[in-house]
């Protein structure tokens, strides 16, 4: 009997399971930026066999597809599009508020008359979907389906919402709403689904019994596809009244169910179901995966002007798209690309674009080095010790000339949870304290060879290796050079307990998006009170704290004399053409120089550059201009105003959090000091006298 293939729409409570509408969708924007990050990161979660001694590297490919005309024709029928087209008429005509969902229906159908973009993500060396069908509530069965504790990929995968059956425990995403940063890159919110399930004996992780995953699925395993629509609550006029239908729509078989209702009767109700093994369906729909194991999802209706948007929707080249996709595959994930095998599987990643049937360009693995070469030598300078960053690194290098790089170590102390008995076995953790590697390395300014959002921040990296996020930008934006700088916490490349238990907490930290650590809620449910703060202060604020000490280290103090000496002050190099707010060096001005006598008087004030934190001790110079013969200078130690103290004649101690914040010395010193003329001798109405532009800095304190 040939199966009857269809769209259906039915009440989202009816499978038993909280299910997709557009509010779930909301949370992402639909551009290429947000929904790869969710989708390769799904990808090597779904790594299969998980234990080998010679793990494959998980292998995804782009593929994007641009169809006008009949090509076009021919996949919407493959589609039902006849049918789906009812429903999003339906929501565009409505007036769902959610997300402005009625007029993002609106405009997709009238740009699908210009052409239908399609992208699909194809994975391989992976698991497949595997699990058993969802079963609705009343079904039999459907009790020991719920409480099920069997894995089940394609549920989570095709229909739940924060349903999340990672065969990993540590996998980069854990909330189970990835396929919604994908559904709302479709301008229809229309994803469609075909795998074929792994048949390899593996155990899901160490220690555990070998299993085979298409026992998950009925000994089942080529060709699984469904479709998945999510939009609103909506209704349909037929034969004069209202059809009222929910918001998730499946694609696939078409199948009944019979439910018990209260009169003591049976409702018989659609279902949809998996179709298996349809080379003809998943060939129209360009899903034909020949026999390879993993798992393809196509986004329908991609809208390009959410990532090339100086563009109209008809002009833009599927060469720009690709573009997009090779930036934000090396942004996002050139850690997991580019390192030593010996710290698990890499990523391959490529991509390749059609129109219609026509190759624009054939397949070809992303080289993240043409647009993060800065990070990549960077990363592979220190890579060898980042498995004992403690032992192997130490506090030698310095940040000077461009391409200086240095690593350093923050220890940082992990809490532990609230206790077993309120949180369970599974999620508690112990106290430990971990060693988290920071790399940074000057960029040049005129040619920094990254993108621009990425300069000056900290990138976060945790053990799948994907780029949580370029952080830190407020903190770090008034450090006077450009750099790269990353930190690789938890088991990226460390395998120990501690760092075990830091991975789990900073996957705690992530919020659904997986775009920040920060207080989630997992973070606030799950540790005792006080865990926002230290997360905060302990924890977040140190690392930007850290990379600044790196440049601080290395301020040059720059002096300026008066006018009337007729010598003016030659700015550090460091200084050249820039403003005030980016300047690297303190200055010293001269307010006024009064000879007294035989004694010159000055009082003079001292800047700090912005980027000044901490304690410093200076010592302020002079000399002759002609003969360039030191001056000895004596400063008053009852004329040094607040964030200063006199440590010696010549010799001022600085202290930023001392410094006044308002009035005329905001953030500034003054003090008065004499010269003894009489000690050198020099006539000021035929030379300069000079306050050294570059007085030592003694120590930081």
């Amino acid at each position: 009997m040939v199966d009857k293939i269809g769209w259906m729409f039915e009440e989202s409570s009816s499978l038993g399971i909280v299910n997709n509408d557009n509010a779930a969708v909301a949370r992402f924007n639909g551009s290429i930026k947000t929904f790869l990050r969710e989708a390769i990161q799904n990808s090597a979660d779904a790594l299969w066999p998980r234990v080998a001694s010679d793990l494959p590297n998980v292998e995804i490919n782009i593929k994007i597809r641009k169809l006008t005309g009949r090509k076009k024709t021919e996949f919407l029928k493959s589609l039902e599009w006849d049918d789906l087209k009812r429903h999003l008429d339906a929501v565009a005509n409505s007036d769902s508020n959610i997300d402005a969902l009625n007029i993002q229906i609106a405009e997709a159908l009238r740009l699908v008359e210009k052409g239908l973009f399609l992208i699909s993500i194809e994975d391989f060396n992976t698991s497949g979907l595997f699990g058993q069908e969802p079963l609705r509530n009343g079904e039999d069965g459907y009790l020991e389906y719920v409480n099920s504790e069997d894995p089940n990929a394609f549920t989570a995968a095709a229909y739940g919402i924060g349903v999340n059956a990672k065969l990993d425990p540590t996998a980069g995403g854990a909330f189970g709403f990835g396929k919604f940063a994908l559904m709302k890159a479709s301008m229809f919110h229309t994803l469609l689904f075909n795998s074929n399930i792994s048949d390899i004996s593996s155990p899901r992780k160490e220690g555990e019994r070998n299993v085979n995953l298409t026992d998950y699925s009925d000994g089942m395993k080529s060709n699984r596809f469904v479709g998945q629509c999510g939009l609103a609550d909506h209704r349909i006029e037929k034969d004069g009244r209202l059809e009222e239908f929910g918001s998730t729509g499946q694609f696939g078989k078409l199948g009944t169910y019979t439910k018990p209702n209260r009169q003591g009767g049976e409702n018989i109700l659609d279902k949809v179901g998996s179709v298996w093994d349809n080379k003809d369906l998943v060939k129209s729909l360009y899903l034909d995966r020949n026999n390879e194991a993993g798992t393809s999802v196509m986004i329908v209706g991609y809208n390009p002007t959410l990532d090339i948007d100086e563009k109209k929707y008809e002009d833009i080249e599927l060469q720009e798209i690709v573009n997009v996709i090779r930036e934000t595959v090396s942004i996002n994930f050139w850690p997991s690309i580019v390192k030593n095998p010996k710290f698990g599987r890499n990523l391959e990643v490529s991509v390749e674009a059609y129109e219609n049937d026509e190759t624009i360009l054939q397949k070809e693995k992303i080289d993240p080095s043409i647009y993060m070469e800065p990070y990549i030598s960077l990363y592979k300078e220190y890579e060898e010790g980042l498995d004992n960053p403690e032992h192997n690194f130490t506090d030698k290098e310095s940040l000077n000339e461009v391409g200086s790089s240095a690593a350093r170590v923050l220890h940082l102390e992990i809490p532990k949870t609230k206790s077993i008995n309120h949180i369970g076995k599974e999620k508690y953790h112990p106290e430990v304290n971990h060693d988290m590697a920071i790399l940074t390395k000057v960029l040049s300014r005129s040619n920094p060879k990254v993108p621009k959002e990425c300069i000056n921040t900290i990138a976060l990296v945790r053990g799948p290796g994907m780029i949580v996020n370029y952080e830190f930008s407020t903190q770090l934006r008034n450090v006077p050079k450009s750099f790269v700088s990353v930190a690789f916490a938890g088991t990226f490349a460390q395998s120990d307990e501690d760092s075990v238990v830091a991975e789990r907490f900073f996957r705690n930290a992530e919020n659904v998006k997986h775009d920040e650590w920060s207080a989630s809620s997992a973070i606030r449910n799950l540790y005792p009170r006080g865990i926002v703060s230290h997360l905060n202060n302990e924890i977040l604020k140190q690392m930007p704290k850290l990379v600044k000490s790196l440049f601080q280290r290395k301020l040059n103090v720059t002096s300026d004399i008066p006018k009337y000496m007729q010598n003016k002050l030659t700015i550090p190099g460091d200084d050249e053409g820039v403003g005030e707010k980016e300047k690297t060096s303190f200055s010293l001005y001269v307010n006024e120089l009064r000879l007294d006598g035989d004694d010159y008087d000055v009082t003079a004030t001292i800047t700090p550059p912005p980027t000044f934190d901490g304690i410093l001790r200076l010592q302020i110079g002079a000399h002759e201009a002609a003969t360039r013969h030191s001056v000895p200078i004596t400063i008053q130690k009852s004329s040094i105003s607040k964030g200063g103290e006199y440590i010696d004649n010549d010799i001022l101690e600085v202290d930023s959090s001392q410094l006044p914040t308002r009035g005329k010395l905001n953030k500034k010193i003054q003090f008065k000091c004499k010269i003894k003329n009489t000690m050198v001798g020099f006539n000021p109405a035929y030379t300069g006298l000079v306050i050294e532009k570059s007085p030592k800095i003694l120590r930081e304190v």
